[in-house]
């Protein structure tokens, strides 16, 4: 599978799944970190899909680097942590995983991709990929030590 094969299902994966935790959990802080994950998985797909159509159009993708952590300081102050249900934690720590493997994969098949433009694509979505890591790290970690609080 090339990488923007691989990219296009990555994406729609991730889209479908972030929609579901956006859909279940509990908290307006949360819900509203999973459908901005959601959107900026939309954005990825949607660039994907237009170089795939058009090869060699030039994207000049910038993401908003911040908006996720910002939205985390939210769920931080979220007075209902410490009420989440196995199964949305679980949620959490799959989503972790998920973003973990994507971001591992990327890194694989840009390595080996020869066309620039397409390692550049994919450097820009690495980027925000790196983010959505940290901040879904820090949500499993936070809601780790509410848990550890009951």
């Amino acid at each position: 599978m090339n990488v923007l094969d691989y990219g296009i299902t990555t994406e729609k994966n991730a889209i479908t799944f972030y929609e579901s935790l956006a859909n279940k959990t509990s908290l307006l802080s949360l819900k509203n970190l999973f459908i901005s994950l959601s959107h900026d998985e939309q954005d990825h797909l949607d660039m994907i899909s237009t170089f795939k159509e058009n090869p060699g159009i030039e994207f000049f993708y910038q993401p908003e680097l911040d908006k996720l952590p910002r939205i985390f300081l939210r769920i931080v102050d979220d007075k209902g942590l410490g009420k989440l249900s196995k199964e949305e934690i679980d949620g959490y720590h799959q989503a972790l995983k998920n973003e973990e493997d994507a971001l591992r994969r990327y890194e694989e098949l840009q390595i080996v991709e020869e066309n620039k433009i397409v390692k550049a694509l994919f450097q820009k979505i690495m980027e925000q990929e790196k983010i959505h890591l940290s901040v879904v790290k820090d949500l499993c970690v936070l809601v780790s030590e509410q848990m550890s609080w009951k």
